[in-house]
């Protein structure tokens, strides 16, 4: 397994346009890869309505995930703050 060092995410992160929504969008994604840990699938499975902003939670759904079961994942207020 591949294992980014800081410099590398420092480099990805500042190499971002943030004005482009896309790139916005790319760093909430991979911040919230790096700090949880989600694979790909339940990255792009995520919606707006799976965050519980005030709990600082993400609830993911079984079709999103390998395991089949609904989970809920901490998230840190910084990122929370970012989606």
């Amino acid at each position: 397994m591949d294992i980014l060092s800081l410099e590398d995410v420092k480099e990805f992160i500042g190499s971002l346009n943030m004005k482009s929504f896309t790139d916005r969008r790319m760093k909430v994604i991979f911040l919230l890869a790096l700090e949880t840990g989600l694979r790909r699938g339940g990255l792009c499975g995520l919606r707006i309505d799976d965050l519980d902003p005030e709990g600082m939670l993400i609830t993911m759904l079984p079709d999103s995930l390998k395991a089949k079961r609904s989970r809920t994942v901490p998230v840190s207020p910084q990122v929370v703050r970012k989606i």
